[in-house]
């Protein structure tokens, strides 16, 4: 597994590093003066049209416009394979327990970035993530008693209420105190029950469920950048995130779902049907990018670019981890109902 995801990356890394090389034109160049200006990184004022070798300054724009962004692609392909590189030498020496205080790493720093971008502040804000914790990963964490749990859930809602109460005598914004309750138990809840079935697969299923998918996201993910830069013309949802095109949409649907077996043949040890393989890799080619869609809504709203800056050309946790998010609970309730091994 460790090999295959390396040599994809590596072979991403070389492809943008190559076309992210301006060629060198064999015209003599305009001077300053006559360069025509332009309204986007793509278009040309029409009222420059009249200017000679206009086509040849627009392949050069072009040019520009698609080498910055195999760049940036070099740059997250680099930081992928560091961070693959990290995980694997964890993962390796830690197991299981690795992968538990991973998950819990992450849905901590997800529910502190999703907190910044709503600029929300209050100390309280931890309470509510203590109780989701608890109320979610408790049940997969400790021997099963749902009754304490369920208990111990309660008494971390009641404090929370309690003390925003109390902090919020001492002001008299009270529709600040308000939000601060429901944003932070609304990303709480979003965040940690959502990745919380990855520890519901790890103990119910192997490790194998986590990466299949977990890998087939990164490739949807990934595919998806280089087919909207090859191809990309017609928006997908241009309010929401004007970058995203429809035939990068597709494109990666294509290979998501051509690559989910040779995939699973890598990685898996037991033999599942084809449509077991096909469904999961359908849902995270349509159904998953929608976490990253709606991850997309809440920085808009906010006006944020990005979640976070953990990783170079990647931005946050949840920049990375929103589609994950969606897929975590199919798989492990696709795997529950269908009682694949």
């Amino acid at each position: 597994m460790t090999k295959f995801c390396f040599g994809f990356l590596l072979v991403l890394f070389c492809f943008a590093k190559s076309c992210s090389i301006r060629p060198k034109s064999s015209r003599t160049p305009l001077s300053p003066g006559r360069l025509p200006k332009q309204d986007s990184k793509f278009s040309i004022r029409q009222s420059d049209a009249f200017l000679p070798e206009t086509n040849t300054h627009e392949m050069s724009i072009t040019i520009r416009g698609g080498g910055k962004k195999f760049s940036d692609l070099s740059i997250r392909a680099t930081s992928a394979v560091v961070v693959l590189l990290g995980l694997s030498i964890l993962l390796k020496n830690t197991g299981k327990v690795g992968v538990i205080v991973l998950v819990l790493a992450a849905q901590v720093g997800m529910f502190d970035e999703v907190m910044n971008v709503s600029t929300v502040s209050d100390p309280t804000k931890w309470l509510a993530l203590l109780t989701h914790l608890l109320f979610w990963d408790g049940k997969h964490l400790f021997e099963k008693n749902d009754i304490a749990i369920n208990l111990a859930s309660f008494c971390m809602v009641v404090l929370h209420i309690v003390a925003v109460v109390l902090v919020q005598n001492r002001s008299t914004e009270f529709s600040k105190s308000l939000q601060t309750f429901s944003q932070s138990h609304v990303a709480a809840a979003v965040v940690v029950g959502a990745s919380s079935a990855l520890l519901a697969t790890l103990n119910a299923y192997t490790a194998v469920w986590i990466c299949f998918p977990g890998l087939l996201v990164i490739i949807n993910d990934t595919m998806a950048y280089i087919a909207g830069v090859i191809f990309g013309k017609n928006p997908l949802l241009p309010n929401i995130s004007p970058k995203k095109t429809w035939e990068g949409f597709m494109g990666a649907a294509v290979f998501t779902v051509a690559l989910a077996k040779p995939i699973w043949k890598l990685l898996g040890n037991e033999v599942i049907a084809d449509k077991d393989i096909y469904t999961i890799a359908l849902y995270i080619s349509i159904i998953a990018p929608f976490g990253g869609f709606l991850a997309s809504t809440v920085k808009r709203t906010f006006g944020a670019k990005d979640f976070g800056a953990v990783m170079p050309g990647h931005g946050g946790l949840v920049d990375r981890l929103d589609c994950q998010l969606m897929t975590a609970p199919f798989v492990y309730l696709y795997l529950a109902r269908n009682s694949a091994p």
